[in-house]
Parts: C-alpha cells; sequence; structure tokens
C-alpha cells in the first residue's frame, strides 16, 4: 500500500526527515573516519586507534627571491617611506601574535610535569600493569602526541612566517642605506633625511625583535621534537608491554584460588584510595572535555536534531500504521524516539570517542547505550536469547563499576569469579534441552543460535577454570571478550536492523516512489541495503571480537604477511593482496558505473528535454569513463606502474595490425555511433538485409530485434560502412500506399471519395497533412486508384490492414465492383482441330452440351 497522492505534500516534511536521518547516520555510523575496534566499552587492555603521525620539521623557508635592489628615486621618497613604514608596523604587530606567546606559555608550564610522567610512566612500564592501566597508559600519551602534533604545525607555520617577515625587514633596511648612500649632499630636506634615518632605527629594533622571536619559535621546535621522540619511546615501550601480557597469558601469575591465604598480602588500597582513583580519572576526562569541546558540542546538536526530527515523525506514527500495516517495525522505533535518538547518537560517539577517550567517558556513554538498547531491541531477539540481553546489562554494570573503582587484586579476582559462574548458570538454564523444545514449539530457534550459545558456554566455563587454577589474565580476557563481544553483536546489529526498517519506510513513501528506479528496484535496493548494513555490522563485529581477545595486533600482522607475501614467476611480481585489491576496486568500480547509467537513464534523462541519442550517448560515454578510470585505480591499488604500459601499448599497437582489426573497427566505429547518432534507441531501421527496431548500441555491436521476435546482432562496422535506412530518424511518421482498381463504367470521383472518407475515419491514420486519392491511369481490366495516407511506423501493419478491409466493405456497399484481370480471346478457324478440340473435353464437349 501506497501513501495517497493527494497527501504528499503534507507527507514530504515527514519524508525528508527520516531520509535525513538515515543518512547521516550511516554516514556517521559507518564512515572510514571510524572503526568498531576501538569500541569504548571493550577490553581495556586492547590497542586505541592510532594517531596521526606528528609533521617532520619545518625547515627554514627560504627568502623570497628579489631582483637586484635600487635606490629609491627622489621624486617618490616620500610615499615610499610611507609604504615602509607601513610594512614595518604590520611585521611588529605580527611579531607579537598572542597565539605563540599562549603556546610558549603552555610549553614551559608542561615541561617539568611532562618530564615526570615520562619517568613514572616508564617505571610503570617496567612494572606488571592491568589491561585497564595499560590502556588509561596508552590513551594519556596518545593525546599528548596529538597535542604535540598541533603545536608543531602551529610553530613551523608560524616559523616560515617570521623569516619572510625578517627577510622582508632587512630588506627594506637594505635599500634604504642604498639610497641613503646614493643621494648627493643635501639633495634631501634635512626633514626628510631624518625620517629616513629614523626609519631604519626602527626597522633595526623590529628586525631585532623578530630575530628574538624567531629564536624563541625554533627553541620551542627542538623541545616538541624532543618530547616528540619521548612519546614515541613510550608509546613503544607500552606496545611491547601490551605483548608481554598477551604472552603472558599462558603462564599462571597468581596462586590457585584454594590457597586463597596467599592473596591477602594483595588487598591493598593503592594509594590515596578508590577516592584518588576516581579524581584522577575525573581530573582526564575534564581535561580531555575540554580539548574536545567542539566535537562534544557537535554531538550535543547531532542529538538535538535528531531527536527533534524523531518527534516530529512519531505525530505521523498513527496514520503510517494505518495506511502501511507492514511499517509496524518503524511506528514502534519512533514511538520511542527518545531512546531512538539516543541509538543513532551513541553508536557513533562511541566509535569516535573510543579511539583515545579516558575509560571514564567510556564507560558513562557506554552504560547510557544501554538505555535504547533494552527499550528498543527485545521485541526484535528471538525469546530463546532475550534473557541474556538483560544479562549482558547486568554485566556491563558491574564490569564497568569493577573497572573504574574495584582496584584490590584479590576482591577483582573473585568478581569474576561470581560473574563467570552466573553467567555459566544462565546460559545453561537458557539453553538447557528442555527449554528450547520447549520454544521450538513456538518459534524454533535458529541453529546459528544454539551454536554460539554452546560457544560460549565453553569459553564462560574455561575462563572459571582458568581463574581458579591460577590463570586470571587469561580468565579475565576469556571472561570479558565473550560477554562484550555478544554485547557488541547486539548493538551492531541492533543499530543496522533500525537503519534497514527505516530505509525501508523511506523507500514505500510517495516522494521516493516519484523516482522512477525506486519504482523498478525497490525491492533490489532494499535488499542490497540491508545486505551491506549487516556485512557492515558483521565487520565491525568481527573486529571488536578480535581486539576484546587482544588479538586483533596478532591476527592483523598474520594476515597482512599471508596477503602481501611476494609471488615471484619469472620477472613477475605480486602478492595475493594485490589481486584481491584489483578484483573489489574494479569489481567497486563496476557497481558504480552500472549505477550511475541506471540513475541517468531512468530518472535524470527523462526529466530533460534533450536532443534524441544524447541520454545514451551520455549515459554510454559516463559508463565506460567510469569504468576506465575505475580500472586505471583498481591497477595502482594493485602496485602496477602505469608506464609501464607502453610496453602493452606497443604489443596492442602489433595485435591491432594482426588480428584485432575487426575489434578496433567496430570499437571505433560503436564511438562514431554514439556521437554522430545516425541511429537511436527504438528506431526502425533497415541495413543489410535486416530490418527491426534497435534495442541496444554497444561499443562494439549493436541488437536489432526484428519483425519475426528475432534479436539480430549486427557488428558497429557493418552499420557505418554499408547502406543504412533509418525510418525513423527525424519522425515517425511513414507514408502508406493502398492502391485499387474500380470496374470501367463506375463513378470514379465516388469511389475517390470513398477512399477518402474511409482514411479519415481510422483513428490511427494522421489528418495532417491528409489523406490523398489519386488516379494512376487506365488498366488493362480496370481504372486504377491510389489511396494515400500517413502514420507512425509501428502500426503501418495493422492499420493498412484494416483501411484495405474497410475500402472493400465501402465499395461493396456502395456497389462499385473492384474487377479481376479479363482477357478477350478472338479464334480464327477451328478447321481440322475440331475433333482434337473434342477429344481433349474443350469445343466438342461445349456443343454436345
Amino acid at each position: 500500500m501506497r501513501y495517497h497522492r493527494k497527501s504528499l505534500r503534507r507527507q514530504r516534511p515527514a519524508l525528508l526527515s527520516s531520509a535525513l536521518i538515515f543518512l547521516i547516520t550511516v554516514g556517521f555510523l559507518f564512515g572510514p573516519s571510524f572503526g568498531w575496534g576501538a569500541m569504548p566499552f571493550a577490553v581495556p587492555g586492547s590497542s586505541p586507534a592510532q594517531q596521526p603521525q606528528a609533521p617532520a620539521p619545518a625547515g627554514v623557508a627560504a627568502p623570497p627571491s628579489t631582483t637586484a635592489l635600487a635606490p629609491v628615486p627622489l621624486n617618490d621618497v616620500a610615499k615610499r617611506l610611507e609604504v615602509s613604514r607601513r610594512t614595518l608596523r604590520q611585521v611588529a604587530e605580527t611579531s607579537e601574535a598572542g597565539e605563540l606567546t599562549a603556546i610558549f606559555n603552555e610549553i614551559e608550564a608542561m615541561r617539568k610535569p611532562f618530564e615526570e610522567e615520562a619517568k613514572n610512566a616508564q617505571t610503570a612500564i617496567a612494572g606488571s600493569l592491568r589491561p585497564e592501566e595499560l590502556w588509561d597508559l596508552e590513551v594519556g600519551w596518545k593525546n599528548r602526541a596529538a597535542k604535540l602534533a598541533k603545536w608543531q604545525a602551529t610553530i613551523s607555520g608560524w616559523s616560515s612566517e617570521l623569516y619572510k617577515d625578517y627577510t622582508l625587514v632587512e630588506q627594506e633596511e637594505k635599500i634604504w642605506e642604498l639610497s641613503l648612500k646614493s643621494y648627493p649632499a643635501r639633495s634631501l630636506p634635512a626633514e626628510v633625511e631624518r625620517s629616513i634615518r629614523n626609519f631604519l632605527v626602527e626597522a633595526k629594533k623590529v628586525k631585532s625583535q623578530v630575530q628574538k622571536r624567531l629564536d624563541a619559535v625554533l627553541v620551542a621546535e627542538n623541545q616538541l621534537y624532543q618530547w616528540e621522540t619521548t612519546v614515541s619511546v613510550t608509546l613503544g615501550n607500552i606496545s611491547l608491554a601490551k605483548d608481554r601480557f598477551r604472552e603472558n597469558l599462558v603462564i599462571a601469575e597468581r596462586v590457585p584460588l584454594w590457597e586463597f591465604t596467599q592473596e591477602w598480602e594483595r588487598m591493598k588500597l593503592p594509594r590515596g584510595g578508590i577516592t584518588a582513583l576516581f579524581y584522577r580519572q575525573l581530573s582526564d576526562s575534564i581535561e580531555y572535555a575540554r580539548a574536545h569541546t567542539r566535537e562534544f558540542g557537535v554531538v550535543v546538536v547531532y542529538f538535538v536534531g535528531v531527536l527533534i526530527l524523531t518527534s516530529f515523525l512519531r505525530r505521523k506514527v498513527a496514520q503510517w500504521t494505518r495506511e502501511h500495516p507492514h511499517f509496524e517495525q518503524a511506528t514502534y522505533f519512533l514511538k520511542r524516539n527518545v531512546s531512538l535518538a539516543l541509538l543513532l547518537t551513541l553508536v557513533p560517539v562511541l566509535l569516535f570517542l573510543a579511539q583515545n577517550a579516558p575509560r571514564l567517558i567510556i564507560s558513562t556513554a557506554a552504560l547510557m547505550l544501554l538505555i535504547p538498547l533494552l527499550r528498543l531491541l527485545p521485541p526484535f531477539v528471538h525469546p530463546a536469547a532475550r534473557p541474556v540481553l538483560y544479562l549482558l546489562a547486568g554485566f556491563h554494570i558491574l564490569d564497568s563499576l569493577r573497572n573504574s573503582f574495584l582496584t584490590i587484586p584479590f576482591l577483582d579476582r573473585l568478581s569474576f569469579v561470581f560473574l563467570d559462574s552466573v553467567a555459566i548458570l544462565v546460559v545453561a538454564w537458557l539453553f538447557r534441552a528442555a527449554r528450547v523444545k520447549r520454544i521450538q514449539a513456538e518459534k524454533a530457534p535458529p541453529d546459528y543460535l544454539i551454536v554460539a550459545s554452546r560457544i560460549v558456554l565453553l569459553l564462560l566455563i574455561a575462563s572459571l577454570v582458568a581463574n581458579i587454577v591460577g590463570y586470571f589474565d587469561l580468565a579475565r580476557v576469556l571472561s570479558t571478550g565473550t560477554l562484550y563481544s555478544i554485547y557488541a553483536a547486539f548493538v551492531l546489529f541492533g543499530t543496522a536492523g533500525a537503519l534497514s526498517v527505516l530505509f525501508a519506510v523511506l523507500l514505500d513513501t510517495d516522494w521516493a516512489r516519484s523516482l522512477s528506479i525506486v519504482r523498478h528496484y525497490a525491492k533490489t535496493i532494499s535488499w542490497w541495503t540491508f545486505r551491506l548494513l549487516r556485512f557492515t555490522a558483521f565487520v565491525l563485529w568481527l573486529n571488536s571480537v578480535l581486539d576484546f581477545f587482544t588479538v586483533k595486533d596478532s591476527v592483523t600482522k598474520a594476515l597482512v604477511a599471508f596477503f602481501t607475501a611476494p609471488i615471484k614467476e619469472g620477472r613477475i611480481n605480486f602478492s595475493l593482496w594485490d589481486v584481491i585489491a584489483f578484483g573489489l576496486v574494479f569489481a567497486a568500480a563496476v557497481a558504480i558505473a552500472r549505477g550511475a547509467r541506471l540513475i541517468l537513464e531512468e530518472d535524470v534523462f527523462p526529466r530533460t528535454r534533450a536532443a534524441r541519442g544524447v541520454p545514451e550517448m551520455v549515459s554510454t560515454v559516463v559508463y565506460y569513463t567510469l569504468l576506465l578510470f575505475g580500472f586505471f585505480i583498481a591497477l595502482g591499488m594493485a602496485g602496477v606502474d602505469i608506464n609501464r604500459f607502453t610496453l602493452l601499448a606497443g604489443a596492442f599497437g602489433v595485435g591491432v595490425g594482426f588480428g584485432m582489426q575487426n575489434i578496433v573497427n567496430n570499437f571505433i566505429s560503436g564511438l562514431i555511433l554514439l556521437f554522430e547518432r545516425p541511429i537511436h534507441l527504438g528506431d526502425t531501421v533497415e541495413v543489410a538485409g535486416v530490418q527491426g527496431v534497435v534495442k541496444h548500441i554497444g561499443i562494439r555491436s549493436s541488437i536489432i530485434t526484428t519483425q519475426d521476435g528475432a534479436d539480430a546482432i549486427i557488428p558497429n562496422a557493418t552499420l557505418i560502412s554499408e547502406k543504412l535506412m533509418n525510418w525513423t530518424l527525424t519522425n515517425d511518421w511513414r507514408r502508406v500506399d493502398v492502391r485499387v482498381g474500380v470496374a470501367y463504367g463506375s463513378d470514379l470521383e465516388k469511389a475517390m471519395h470513398l477512399l477518402y472518407s474511409v482514411a479519415t475515419a481510422d483513428p490511427d491514420v494522421r489528418q495532417t497533412p491528409p489523406p490523398a486519392v489519386l488516379f494512376q491511369g487506365f488498366g488493362d481490366s480496370a481504372q486504377n486508384l491510389e489511396l494515400r495516407f500517413w502514420l507512425r511506423v509501428g502500426a503501418q501493419i495493422d492499420v493498412k490492414s484494416r483501411v484495405s478491409i474497410a475500402v472493400a466493405q465501402a465499395f461493396q456497399e456502395a456497389g462499385i465492383e473492384i474487377p479481376v484481370p479479363q482477357r478477350d480471346i478472338r479464334v480464327r478457324s477451328l478447321d481440322g482441330h475440331t475433333e482434337e478440340f473434342s477429344n481433349r473435353g474443350g469445343l466438342g464437349a461445349q456443343k454436345t452440351e
């Protein structure tokens, strides 16, 4: 069911709003700048996303090229001196920029704390840190790296600018010194000479000021690059510490749990206690928020915008449900507009801010995400797995509290024993055989859900056993990795499902169906969009799973090594990734080219007034241009040097000279057909004995559908080189001639009037120009008349037949005879042949009769 056309204008704002929500959310959620591997509720020991490396120090800019210095002419001294003074004032003001002063002050204030933090970090890394502590340490130092990179970019720009200013002042100083020396004695008024000498004094002061500023900038640059080295070393040590942690997972770092008395010595709070830990995390979060004020503002504006749009769409829910019963899922989401706005905001925010955000911000945002998950997802989750969603919510709350506040090692270990035990009992109860059979009677759970539950149960049991026997780090990775992987699956696939539902609603509206491509390919578009969102969610989920289990780096390195391993065959050197990259990029180019041509042909050109043949030409050129660009981009992605194609071009030329003349001839002929446009799609043509309608004009051959229904494939060279008759090149009206004879003695004027009346009475006969009836002459047995009229080419056979029958009926009713051919025979003599004719049954038989 579709919206009524009369309500389209009233619904258009709602439809545009839903389209805006969908497009912004998809771009924000699945854009290339984000990655679920940095999911904020990931295992805290996983790697934050890599920051861009700080730019290399900019060298001192070369002085601007100038011509040879010349003295200022006497008649131009006053004007030129004023210009020099203005330049000097601008340079003096620029050198005192407040931005540089603020950066210098921050660098000076940061000098001592930076050195202390670097020493503390090295000491902490040398010890045994928890994964959460490594996460915090890495996030802090990557934020420092980002701040240093920003300062370096600013100071490098100022360094170049100051050097240019210094060169400019020095040049002005030399010009006026040269001018004073070149002027004859007493040629300048005393006041003017005094002004020039004062300018030179002021120029020296400004030059000295700029020089000091430039020296300070160079010192600051040197300090920043030293700190950059320290940051790189620290991050490298953190990476090594994480590698050591993964290697030590198979080592029992704790005593078995039954020997818990030896664990009591671990029951001590860190310096300052839990309060100090909380305030330290709070201060880090506040500092991070201050450094990213703009990003937080964008998030707030985005949430408010989505909330307003969903609130507006909520008013349409009742009407949508009545007119579109299959919109039930969409109306369920929109009735909970606050939760929907939170879901569409928090998931992108977590993907973005998780890269380098402190743990407290991550935990807070992830806990807020529980609200939309628990309100939106339960009706769409299988009943067998629905309790798992509530279990994960409770686990996530407890784990967030434990990560933030529970720093006592022994209690931390006991908390995992409790969480694993509860999770094992709940999963075992949910998927026990009796309950599954009972649920199957109502709604059978999918096979993958049963398999996943068994894998989860095995991992949780392994985590509990490892914790009990002393492999606590391994137990923590298995437990948090398993439960957070399930949580990420709910988040990602739930978000993909919500976006799919909203997109399906958008496609089923009148506004969308006003597009021809939607009317014809709505199911295909919806199917591919759903698959694309699900595939994207799966890729992000798989990436997060590897990160949760702390094997992402290892797996990535192994895959990179496997796919980039060189494969050598003689002088040919390539890798498996080169082949895959070429195939993926070229397949994407083919899909984009086909989509672009489809959009042009279905929705763009039908709305324009382009000449016949122009749409086909443009769409074909766009299609092959995109394919060509995609091919070369694919070659570049595969690591192929385009310059080496000179050899291929030479080989291609040799091939053309031998066996490819026909192919190239047809290709060039296809280009000629596209641009010259002697035929168009739908034209009725006749060439090489084939007559029919042009169905397709390709780059090598064209397809003509004959009147018999056969498709004739004609090479383009044939269409160019041989005689081609196009019946519909300029118009699709063609003349039809109906010849008829009337018996001698008939009224010719009446017969001609009947012919004209029959032609004008047929609805398919064109009245302009009007039908014409002509007398063609006297025949052997009839007076010949010819009826001429115009009609469309496609209806030629049917109309001619219908008019001919009507002519015969009209003549019969009017008593006008259409004679048969007659001959008069004159017999000279039958003597001597009578008996012969009689024997043959001829004349003798007639006589007898």
